[in-house]
């Protein structure tokens, strides 16, 4: 990758995980996300920074999908999940215990 692509990789795939894996799959926007110069030079020069994604369709919209931070971003969420609510369990504990005395 040349020193734009990087810098177009590394923005798109902080957008991605933003969203839980997922880009639009619109040009419009993937260049305007990336900050390149033009659509045009965004085009010609993308397929490599794209080519860890793959085309999905959510709600009949078209998405690009990174599947390997998808995944990932629902693993970690699923952690903070069951956190969350082992957290929520032991201070309903800790309340009834109190109600009780």
């Amino acid at each position: 990758m040349t020193d734009v692509q990087t810098g177009w990789y590394i923005r798109l795939r902080a957008f991605a995980w933003r969203a839980g894996g997922f880009l639009p799959a619109d040009h419009d926007r993937l260049w305007r996300l990336a900050r390149a110069q033009s659509r045009e030079i965004f085009d010609g020069d993308c397929e490599l920074i794209l080519e860890e994604y793959e085309e999905v369709s959510i709600d009949s919209k078209p998405m690009l999908k990174h599947p390997q931070w998808a995944a990932q971003y629902l693993e970690t969420l699923d952690k903070w999940m069951s956190k969350k609510q082992a957290g929520l369990a032991s201070k309903a504990s800790i309340h009834a215990r109190e109600t009780v005395s």
